[in-house]
This record gives C-alpha cells, structure tokens and sequence, in this order.
C-alpha cells in the first residue's frame, strides 16, 4: 500500500510540474496573457507601442490579415508553446495594410478592388434625389454587378452627411447630384466643371468615369454624364471593359449605344 501512495504521490507531483512549465516565446512573462480573441492580447504580444504606431487608420486591414493567415499559427504556437512565428506574422501583418494603401491600387482598372475589403463592397453607392430613373438606372446597374460583395442598396445624396469620410460610387453628373457637386467643388453652373472633357465639361452622348483618392485614404468614383443613357453607358464601360480602364479619368462614346462598340477617349 505505501509503494502503491509513493507512486501515486510521483505521478502527481509529474503533473503538476509539466503544468507550469514556463512558455517559451521572446516574452516569457506576456505569453500566458494573450488572449487571441481581443485585440488587447495581440497589442500586448507583438509589443504595444509598436501596435498603436503602425495601426493607426489600418486597424481592419491589420485583423483581416490576423485573421485569415496568423490565428492557425497562433493554435499551434500555443501546442508547442514557442512564439516566434506568430510573433513574426503579427508583425507582417502590421506592415501589409501600408501596402494595400499606397500600392494596391493605381487606377480605374483596379475596380472594384478599391471598393472591396475581404469579402464585402466598403462603401456608398450615391444617386441623386432629383434624379429621373434613367439616371437612377446605373446604379442599380452597379450594385447588380457587385452582388458577390453585398453592396447595400443605393442611397439619395440628400441621405448621405459626408460622403468623403467612406468611399463612394456617386452616380450622376453635379445637376442632378449635389455629391457629384461636391466632387467637382460646387461649380456655377453644373455641367461646366474642370477636368472632365478637355475642360468642355459634361457634354451630350458622353459618359464620364473619374476616380480620385481623399487624403483620408478614402476612394471616390463618378460614373455620370450628360444624361441617363450616357451614365448607363459609362457604368456598362465599367463593368465589362474595366481593363481597358488604366487611368484616373475617361470619357465614352457610342454611336450605336451599345458599350461593345463604344470608344474610350483617356483624360488623365
């Protein structure tokens, strides 16, 4: 019976030993505290002041790529309780979402990446209160074509406080869109606005794309024109022939209607 309670006695004092064992990782006294389903717990891991400097305004960039490609590395670091190569992802991915933002996107043939964050369309789909329904026609025409990202439904510009402070698709030209307006700084007179055309502004049988980048990082697209059928053409443009899009500006012509057969003039 005594040999019987030593043994017993060993096992367990094994066993007890093996659960403290000290984790093995850059940060011996962090690591038990992490804690993968909060961003606390990553901050403490891959240091603080290093997470709080290089998040800033790249916070859902940073835990998309966390998600998708550190938390397997993290189940297994915790198995083998050695750190290292979680560490070094978290830190990747704190330096990834930069060059999503300055590199990724380059010009209108990059749609919708712009538009898209993992899975989901990040952004506003704007028409014009005033606007006729072939004028309202191109944006359902984008949201139809963006149905894999479940975009929302578009929205009235009337509805939307400040459309510069998320990305926008703004649907119409500066008549019958007061955020079309603001794109082009509220001019005089609406069809008379700078850049679009050579300077002959909107003009009739011309559908006009222009892409611009906010300083908050934040995309904005007009797809407008003269009149409904030549925003309907420059959203099909868009659409099917985004490729031939490399550049920050175009206008489209169709003398047959059709995008098929329509001719991409580049501005910038």
């Amino acid at each position: 019976m005594k040999m019987l309670l030593s043994i017993f006695i060993l096992f367990l004092s094994l066993f007890l030993i093996s659960c403290s064992e000290e984790v093995i990782c850059p940060e011996p006294q962090q690591c038990p505290q992490l804690d993968e389903k909060t961003e606390e717990g990553i901050a403490i891991f891959v240091g603080q002041e290093l997470f709080d400097s290089l998040l800033e305004n790249k916070k859902q960039a940073f835990l998309s790529c966390w998600e998708d490609e550190c938390r397997t590395r993290l189940t297994m670091a915790k198995k083998s309780k050695i750190y290292d190569d979680y560490r070094k992802c978290s830190l990747e991915c704190l330096e990834k979402p930069t060059e999503i933002v300055n590199d990724g996107i380059t010009d209108i043939s990059d749609f919708p990446s712009m538009f898209v964050e993992g899975e989901f369309f990040e952004g506003l789909i704007i028409a014009g209160q005033n606007a006729a329904p072939p004028d309202v026609l191109p944006a359902i025409i984008l949201v139809s074509s963006l149905e894999e990202y479940f975009p929302k439904l578009p929205l009235l510009d009337v509805h939307v406080d400040n459309p510069f402070l998320q990305n926008t698709i703004i649907v119409g030209g500066p008549c019958i869109n007061s955020v079309a307006a603001d794109f082009f700084g509220n001019p005089q007179e609406c069809n008379k606005v700078s850049s679009i055309n050579n300077g002959n502004s909107f003009i009739p049988n011309t559908g006009n794309i222009k892409l611009i980048k906010h300083d908050n990082g934040n995309y904005g697209l007009l797809v407008g024109g003269y009149a409904g059928p030549d925003s309907q053409l420059a959203a099909n443009i868009l659409i099917h022939r985004t490729s031939e899009l490399k550049g920050m500006e175009f206008t489209v012509t169709s003398q047959d209607g059709t995008w098929q057969n329509a001719v991409i003039n580049k501005i910038s």
